[in-house]
């Protein structure tokens, strides 16, 4: 658009040169300007540190005050700030914006006064999130490690499904503006509907190894918790007599997962936990203890599917499932790897068979082994578990073995036999005799 004011300008124009060129023109009416609407000036404001970052150098407030007002502006300058009237003229050119401004400064003071530089700018790194580190780790370990495949479901419970396999949570928190009643409850638990992801596909397939890191709903009293949790699924079609084999796969894989993220070692106890999907015999709490003083922390659970859901399932089909806590896995310190240097001493081992009823969980037998203490010993570790021929009822044989040595020598035989008596005296204590 044009500026108003030059209308006045440009009739003053044309009357010289109609009288240069037509002298004996007369004139015989006043000058009469309709203006709907008169162009006004515009202001712009900056501060003077936006100049300097523009122009990459700095410069004297009263300098650009100066320049300005050279040009025509009316530059109000007020700690730093400026106010910049733009006349009508250059308002409705090129004049509409603060880089336009600068651009007005830069062409009086100099572009050769201007050196080339690169522009600096704080690279600060983002700060890593533990929760989302864990979560990724798992996910890389579960995806490329163990060949698992990552599923992702609604935040939300099927009430169709849960009504299948006879599972009703009055606890779950409801959506109150929910458009289908059948997704009104928001989930509490992760595996029921991971189940219904493993029936909706157990035609297709002969087994499946699955899981699923997402977040549970939890009311407590005026505040809703929302940890995260990973619930694991393997599930085959090979027969009941493989649900042991199942069973000692995913804890397998529950000690791979987190040695590998937080090089723990986690205990397992059988528990007693009352959810509708969970096999009243096959269950395990996972369990990890920092420290002997200190209570275990519970971290998630073990268990195959209770019997009347697997039902649902083709036949000889075999399912174990696994929930974890990530929020309760994440306040865990990691454990370093500490580097010992190998000794140059050659090492040895003894094996004990333990005989102990066979209701004993192995932490309760290790925890009587942790209790002996000798100057040779290294270390020990799990052998094997044995129930059968040559036991008596209800008992079983655990073996474990002992790892001996010394950094500065290598042992005698009486060295040897004296920490193989002291073990056997210290089982004898506990009420423990070997096979």
């Amino acid at each position: 658009f044009l500026d108003t004011n030059l209308t006045d300008i440009a009739i003053g124009r044309f009357i010289r040169l109609l009288k240069q060129y037509q002298p004996n023109v007369i004139i015989t009416s006043r000058l009469y300007n309709n203006t709907v609407k008169a162009t006004e000036p515009i202001i712009i404001e900056l501060e003077h540190k936006y100049i300097e970052i523009y122009l990459g150098e700095s410069i004297a407030p009263s300098r650009v005050t100066d320049i300005l007002s050279a040009l025509g502006f009316v530059a109000i300058g007020i700690d730093n700030y400026y106010r910049v009237i733009v006349p009508p003229y250059r308002a409705t050119r090129d004049i509409t914006s603060r880089a336009d401004i600068i651009e007005e400064i830069l062409r009086v003071y100099g572009y050769n006064r201007i050196k080339g530089k690169p522009f600096e700018m704080n690279c600060i790194p983002v700060p890593i999130e533990p929760m989302k580190s864990l979560e990724y780790n798992l996910k890389d370990l579960l995806v490329l490690k163990h060949k698992f495949n990552e599923v992702h479901s609604y935040s939300w419970y099927d009430n169709q499904w849960l009504k299948k396999i006879d599972f009703r949570d009055d606890s779950a928190l409801k959506i109150v503006n929910s458009s289908v009643s059948q997704y009104e409850k928001l989930r509490t638990h992760l595996l029921p509907m991971m189940l219904k992801t493993v029936y909706g596909n157990r035609v297709n397939e002969d087994g499946m190894n699955l899981f699923e890191i997402g977040r549970v709903y939890n009311n407590e009293g005026a505040l809703c918790h929302q940890p995260k949790h990973l619930a694991v699924v393997m599930y085959n079609t090979l027969g009941s007599e493989m649900l042991k084999e199942l069973f000692l796969r995913m804890k397998g894989l529950c000690d791979s997962l987190l040695k590998s993220v937080k090089n723990l070692l986690p205990q397992y106890k059988p528990g007693n936990i009352d959810l509708k999907w969970v096999h009243s015999n096959n269950q395990l709490k996972i369990l990890y203890q920092p420290d002997i003083s200190e209570q275990p922390v519970e971290l998630g659970y073990i268990c195959s599917l209770e019997t009347s859901i697997l039902r649902l399932f083709p036949g000889k089909s075999n399912m174990v499932m696994m929930d974890i806590n990530l929020e309760a896995l994440n306040n865990l310190p990691e454990q370093k790897i500490v580097y010992e240097p190998i000794s140059k001493y050659p090492e040895t081992y003894l094996d004990f068979s333990l005989v102990t009823d066979k209701n004993i969980p192995y932490s309760d037998i290790d925890s009587i082994a942790s209790g002996f203490i000798n100057e040779n010993l290294l270390g020990r570790s799990y052998v094997a578990t044995y129930e059968g021929q040559n036991l008596p009822p209800g008992v079983k044989s655990t073996t474990l073995r002992l790892i001996l040595g010394n950094k500065n020598k290598t042992l005698s035989i009486e060295e040897i036999d004296n920490v193989k008596s002291g073990f056997i005296t210290h089982l004898k204590a506990h009420n423990i005799n070997l096979r």
